[in-house]
């Protein structure tokens, strides 16, 4: 009934299981097509949350009751963002007069499948609708049934089922948007194996707000008899960013974009300056060297203060389990389960415990109290407290709660969310400010030292509390052009804005450098100087951290690392605790500390591609100072170096190509890298990077008429061909990669109309195809603006030299004369809501054209003239002959308003052309169609070159021919259908990929000339074209691309036709199937990140789970008393969403997405902290550690916090003082509900990294 990916009622589903259940019916349940929407293997494993019982009244019908707090209900209904209306009682069933309005059936159908709601068309069973603002009232068609199948093969007969849901959804005639149906509340059924012959659908119980669904009654009738009835039958509305699917073609629409990144920035360190810069970081340490002194005491201090804290601790768990402490020493395990973080903490203060020798176990000392420690091993410290011992005590106290999820550790470290206090350890700390001023007093050395007139560039990665910031900003301020802030955690960054963000040279922004990303990418070869204090260690694999840190470097830039000393115990015992410390998964996988020596830092920088690396801290044998080593290294400043021969051979398929190439590389060409075109195929094969410098094929539509030549495009296709075949048909055990260089060839802002080489598109997707068949070759492409007798900048010939020397993972990129980089992305578009004016303007004219109107898009096209567009004269063009189906066809469109007719001709001879259609002028021609396309694949490396030609001919040759004879002056309104195969260039379509690449070239030229030329992209289409045969359609499911019915073209075509010029892809893909079987590309980086990012809301459920304390905020609670649950709840969204703006960095409380998860809005494991502190506070009700995690979206916290504070509430009912916590599980007294979310203690929620929560939502997901 329902395709994937709309979500099916569940109590309908259930309903249907349990009828092939009673009737013992194997669950294919091929009417529906329902499981395998669902991809359910076996019905078995489905939990059935529906109760089926006898009716009172001890008749045999049955009543089918959904129960409400059950986990497919609220999956359903909560992810559309749905609370459904109470239960319809005693609703009256219309009669036939209440009925008026007639629908068009086959409308509403295609309206159906225009917003992606799909049905299989032999179970319609609609033969008449009529609607009303009230009623909609169905007349159905004899049901059809499978053979073999007999009345009484159902308890519930399918077709009852069908039509009942899809006559309910007639609703969507009367409201705008996508509405999907998501559950029914209760269904009653008589007789259920009639065959219904009328379904009423009641609107009169229509939710309130219809912006966020629709709740309707449904009345089935069979032979008069009333035999089922559904209430409270919900249908949501399709949200954009969940299900991408609206009222029109915009679910299905794409287009490529430019996406601009800074100019590449050489920096270009000295040998000099790096070590001058660092000698000045020595210089301010060694100059500390009494306070190196006390830090060195005071560590010591610390250490025994911390191992005694964990024996202590150690003690206590030993006396909860029955055990002594010297049971735990000597192995003896806990029962306690730990997860894998604590365990790993256990094992670490077992080791602490253990250095202790004779010493008493007792009351936990101060660290500056020395009693029960050994004092001979250690000089006694001073007897003031210092921020570290504070620090220790803090924890210290708590250890035996922090390993039992008793204590939060965050809620140590930042008190309440708090920054402010965290930070104090931070600034107070001697040790650590005296670091931050070192490498402050470095910076400004390096800045005067550095021919950078604008001022340094710095980036610091996970600031954190901002106490480098502040050093930073405070001492170096004038010497900088930009001080980005980053940290992974919104809280930081927000408070960084508060404190710093009134320097103008001063942003913040989130950025995780653990993992490749977007928005990384956007940073490359950016900073001078990246600042990493205490941050690389907590990352999983310090290798890939450091290639990120490397990457956002420029060329010769800096990076000051400051890292912990390892075999601190009084630092491992304190951040030990805090999440993501043990998350390491690299070399230092097995050991007991993330930390690494100085030593072990100095080979890691110098095997990730910094040439330079120094510890700075050092002095007199010690590596550390207080603890910390300081260390700077310079990325390589390979973009510095020439090139040589063996490493890149320049090939100049025109004349002044090497010219060309030394003035956009700022390099001087040595004779030995350079090869002219007629020496190719001698080419060393030891150059693994070869450039190829294109020709310009500039071209003007405005004054194409018979002179425009085409040879220079085919020559060069040519020779590109037989190059790229060359190479594909090379061993690539080694890998070889081609850099293919254009000018002006992509339509960006700044590209010159008067200048374009945009047929050059279709030589660039004849490359990507090669590189698409071949693993080991890669194939990149660079354009670049230029105007005639105009230099390059620097920071385009700095950019350009990046490019080609690998520098960039771009496959494709546009450099424009300021030196930007414009990265070629794929996005979601939406089509333009304005109307072509030139439309209805054409109307008035005799004549339309379609060019391949014999095939399937040219038929939808001439459909939809014909019958929607009343057009009075169609021409339909194609070399074929008629044959005796065509005819009949042709005839069907032939009314006494439209004339229709076929012409013989080969648009590809201009000549024919002419002679053809010269007797239509071209002021009576209405619009052109241009739908032609021929497809002959072929892999590259055995293509034949003229087949080659025979795919080009009718896209590009055609074209431009029609445009001779209709462009111009005044030119005629034109549409041109291509294919996505320009976009992603696959396998064995070198041929098609080029000639769509071609077709989107003179889209472009023709749009940028202002022109009124639309263009499609489309994709497969199941029954015309290289998708016609079953094993293609077949193919292209599996790579989860969905091909377009036929019957749905001529829809689409009108959509497309009727909007104002512009290019458009158009296609049904399946991004998450599709992404994990194509290669890796660049250019769908948006479209991944959105596919990662789309996680699904999770529901917590409330119904039979103790929530704990009600609020004491009176005024709140009455007025939550004196309203209905939806407005309740509706007001708590309101209050909870004023709490959460602030908190996540939204400006308003009505830019907060009420149904998008926590984790997609920005919550992370320090925020949520904050978060839950704040809804304590004004909520005065006490949150447990995981309600935020449980309950993951503002809409589900709100149903939760409702059931909390009002569940089973009465009028008189005052405050609960209970000391049960909202989400907690401690009452004995509430039964469990089987879906209770109880996968994870709640105190081990915020010691969880970010994958870890992704993994458990993922879980909860899968167990519903």
């Amino acid at each position: 009934m329902f395709g994937a990916p709309v979500l099916p009622a569940a109590a309908l589903i259930e309903m249907m299981l349990f009828a092939l259940k009673q009737c013992d019916l194997p669950p294919d349940i091929a009417d529906f097509q329902i499981l395998k929407a669902l991809d359910i293997p076996e019905v078995g494993e489905l939990h059935l949350q529906t109760i089926v019982r006898q009716k009172e009244d001890g008749q045999s019908d049955l009543e089918i009751l959904s129960r409400r707090d059950s986990a497919s209900w609220t999956l359903h209904a909560k992810a559309c963002g749905l609370k459904t209306s109470p239960l319809i009682k005693g609703a009256d069933a219309p009669s036939h007069s209440d009925i008026e309005d007639t629908v068009d059936v086959p409308a509403f159908y295609q309206k159906m499948r225009d917003v992606g709601i799909e049905h299989e068309d032999r179970f319609q069973g609609i033969q008449e609708m009529r609607i009303n603002r009230e009623f909609v009232s169905v007349k159905l068609a004899e049901a059809t049934r499978e053979s073999g199948q007999t009345d009484d093969s159902y308890l519930i007969h399918p077709a009852m089922l069908d039509t009942a849901v899809q006559s309910a959804a007639a609703v969507l005639q009367d409201y705008e948007g996508a509405f999907l149906p998501v559950a029914a509340g209760q269904i009653s059924l008589a007789d259920a194996k009639e065959i219904p012959d009328r379904v009423v659908v009641d609107l009169r119980e229509v939710a309130e707000d219809a912006s966020q669904g629709l709740v309707v009654s449904v009345f089935v009738w069979a032979r008069e008899r009333l035999v089922v009835s559904l209430h409270d039958l919900v249908f949501a509305r399709a949200s954009s960013d969940k299900f991408f699917r609206s009222s029109d073609l915009s679910r299905l629409c794409y287009e490529t974009v430019w996406t601009a990144q800074p100019p590449v920035r050489e920096f270009l360190a000295g040998e000099e300056l790096f070590h001058a810069t660092a000698s000045e970081g020595v210089k301010q340490l060694t100059d500390a060297s009494e306070l190196r002194e006390l830090y060195a005491e005071r560590i010591c201090s610390l250490n025994d203060s911390a191992r005694l804290y964990a024996k202590t601790a150690l003690a206590r768990i030993a006396e909860m389990e029955s055990l002594t402490i010297d049971d735990l020493l000597v192995g003896q395990r806990p029962a306690m389960q730990m997860d894998s973080a604590k365990d790993l903490q256990f094992s670490r203060y077992l080791t602490m415990a253990k250095t202790i020798a004779g010493c008493e176990v007792g009351s936990a000392p101060h660290a500056h109290d020395r009693r029960g420690v050994n004092s001979s091993e250690t000089p006694a410290p001073d007897s003031a407290s210092y921020p570290e011992s504070d620090l220790v005590e803090r924890f210290g106290e708590c250890l035996a709660d922090l390993l039992t999820g008793k204590q939060d550790s965050l809620d140590l470290l930042f008190p309440s969310g708090d920054v402010a206090k965290g930070r104090d350890f931070y600034r107070d700390s001697e040790g650590a400010a005296k670091i931050n001023t070192a490498v402050a007093q470095a910076l400004v050395t390096m800045a005067g030292r550095a021919e950078q007139p604008d001022g340094l560039r710095i980036l610091e990665v996970g600031g954190g509390t901002g106490a480098t910031t502040e050093s930073i900003l405070k001492a170096a301020s004038e010497h900088l052009a930009e001080y980005a802030f980053s940290d992974v955690s919104t809280l930081f960054t927000r408070q960084a804005d508060q404190r710093f963000g009134s320097d103008p040279k001063f942003s913040s922004f989130l950025l995780d450098v653990s993992r490749e990303s977007p928005q990384l990418a956007a940073l490359k070869n950016h900073y001078d100087v990246v600042i990493a204090a205490n941050v690389l260690h907590a990352t999983p694999d310090i290798r890939e951290t450091l290639a990120n840190v490397r990457s956002v470097l420029a060329p010769g830039g800096i990076l000051v690392l400051i890292e912990a000393q390892p075999g601190q115990d009084w630092l491992e015992m304190i951040f030990g605790n805090i999440p993501g410390w043990w998350d390491f998964s690299d070399f230092r996988r097995g050991r007991s500390t993330p930390l690494i020596d100085s030593e072990e830092w100095i080979e890691m920088l110098t095997t990730s591609g910094f040439d330079a690396a120094t510890t700075v801290s050092e002095d007199e044998g010690q590596s550390a100072f207080a603890g910390q080593h300081v260390i700077f290294a310079r990325k390589e400043q390979t973009l510095n170096l020439s090139p040589h021969k063996g490493e890149l051979a320049v090939f100049g398929l025109c004349g002044d190509a090497r010219k060309q190439f030394e003035d956009m590389s700022g390099w001087s060409l040595p004779n030995e890298c350079f090869v002219a075109w007629s020496d190719a195929p001698n080419v060393p094969a030891e150059a693994s990077r070869q450039v190829l410098m294109l020709p310009d094929l500039t071209m003007d539509i405005s004054d194409l008429g018979e002179t425009f030549d085409l040879a220079p495009a085919f020559e060069i296709t040519s020779q590109l061909f037989h190059f790229l075949q060359a190479l594909v048909r090379e061993d690539h055990s080694i890998p070889k990669e081609v850099v293919l260089v254009t000018r002006n060839s992509f339509p960006t802002a700044d590209t010159p109309s008067d200048c374009g080489n945009f047929l050059l598109q279709g030589v660039l997707a004849l490359a990507r195809t090669a590189d698409i068949e071949n693993a080991g070759l890669t194939i990149r492409c660079i354009d670049l603006e230029h105007r005639v007798g105009e230099a390059y900048a620097p920071e385009t010939q700095a950019s350009f030299r990046h490019f080609i020397a690998a520098g960039s993972k771009e496959e494709q990129g546009h450099l424009n004369r300021k030196g930007e980089f414009f990265s070629r992305r794929l996005i979601r578009t939406t089509l333009p809501d304005e109307s072509d004016d030139g439309l209805s303007a054409a109307s008035e004219r005799s004549a339309y054209i379609i060019a391949g109107g014999l095939g399937g898009i040219g038929r939808c096209a001439a459909d939809w003239l014909a019958k929607a567009q009343d057009a009075s004269h169609i021409i339909l063009l194609g070399r074929s002959t008629l044959d005796e189906s065509s005819e009949a066809w042709i005839r069907s469109l032939n009314s006494k308003t439209s004339v229709v007719e076929y012409r013989q001709v080969d648009i590809t001879d201009l000549g024919a052309l002419r002679r053809c259609l010269r007797d239509q002028p071209k002021d009576k021609i209405a619009g052109i169609f241009q739908c032609t396309g021929v497809l002959k694949d072929q892999p590259l490396a055995s293509a034949d070159w003229s087949a080659f030609c025979e795919v080009i001919e009718p896209k590009l040759r055609g074209t431009l021919n029609l445009l001779a004879l209709f462009g111009g002056e005044s030119p005629v309104p034109f549409t041109t259908f291509g294919s996505i195969a320009s976009i992603f260039s696959p396998k064995g379509q070198a041929s098609h990929s080029a000639a769509n690449g071609f077709l989107d070239g003179v889209a472009a030229a023709a749009q940028r000339l202002g022109h009124p030329f639309k263009h499609a992209q489309w994709g497969p289409w199941s029954e015309v074209g290289a998708a016609a045969s079953g094993d293609v359609q077949q193919g292209l499911e599996r790579i989860g691309v969905k091909p377009f019915d036929p019957s749905a073209g001529i829809s689409m075509v009108s959509e497309i036709a009727r909007r104002r010029p512009r290019s458009l892809a158009l296609m049904d893909v399946d991004w998450q199937q599709f992404l994990s079987r194509w290669p890796s590309r660049s250019l769908l980086s948006e479209i991944q990140e959105a596919v990662i990012s789309a996680k699904a809301d999770v529901p917590g459920e409330s119904a039979g789970k103790p929530l704990g304390s009600r609020p004491v905020d009176n005024e709140l609670l009455q007025k939550l008393r004196s309203q209905s649950r939806r407005q309740a709840e509706t007001a708590i969204m309101t209050v909870l969403a004023e709490l959460i703006a602030p908190v996540l960095g939204f400006r308003r409380e009505d830019e907060v997405d009420r149904d998008l998860g926590f984790f997609d809005l920005g919550l992370d494991s320090l925020t949520s902290v904050e978060l839950r502190d704040a809804i304590e506070k004004r909520l005065s009700i006490k949150l447990d550690a995981t309600a935020l995690f449980k309950f993951s979206s503002v809409r589900a916290l709100s149903v939760a916090l409702y059931d909390s504070i009002l569940g089973g509430d009465q009028s008189s009912q005052g405050p609960d003082t209970g000391s049960g916590s909202f989400g907690s599980s401690t009452a004995d007294n509430t039964p469990r509900s089987e879906e209770a979310f109880d996968i994870a203690a709640d105190s081990e929620i915020t010691q969880m990294s970010e994958a870890e929560l992704e993994q458990l939502f993922d879980r909860h997901l899968s167990d519903q």
